[in-house]
């Protein structure tokens, strides 16, 4: 299975739900996430586990 293709500044989000989040920087299979929902939380979260967020405005 190929794993999906993110690079810094995209918006991705969790399969299951969650905030939208921007990556930040990606290393192998684990990609640096960070979101605002009032302070400034960072993750890094496996690759496999994101889809690219639909943002619709």
């Amino acid at each position: 299975m190929r794993m999906p293709d993110f690079s810094e500044g995209d918006r991705v989000q969790i399969k299951s739900g969650g905030p939208i989040m921007t990556v930040e920087s990606v290393d192998g299979d684990s990609v640096h996430c960070i979101w605002f929902q009032g302070k400034s939380p960072n993750q890094s979260i496996a690759r496999d586990t994101l889809s690219k967020a639909v943002i619709s405005l």
